[in-house]
């Protein structure tokens, strides 16, 4: 979800750095090809969007998997998740 979450954010700035270049461009600040550049900037953060939440709902599914539930049901987590560390391992 923090993947998802910093991929919008992305978007959202990359979104808004067109509105600069575009306004820069009208007023002969900034070539054609910026704007161009920024647009590829948009298209492709556009891109990670997308792809991070197919990464998200993939997670999701193979989550249920692992419980044992259909992958299509939605598992809402109640509780935080914190690693353990692997207990020391003793050869005998």
């Amino acid at each position: 979800q923090e993947n998802l979450r910093v991929s919008e954010d992305n978007l959202a700035v990359q979104q808004e750095n067109l509105k600069v270049v575009q306004s820069k461009n009208k007023v002969g600040m900034a070539p054609a090809i910026e704007v161009t550049n920024q647009e590829n900037q948009v298209t492709a953060a556009q891109q990670s969007v997308k792809d991070a939440k197919a990464a998200l709902e993939n997670a999701k599914m193979n989550f249920n998997l692992l419980l044992g539930y259909s992958v299509t049901d939605n598992v809402a987590l109640t509780d935080g998740l914190t690693a353990l560390p692997f207990p020391e391992m003793t050869s005998t």
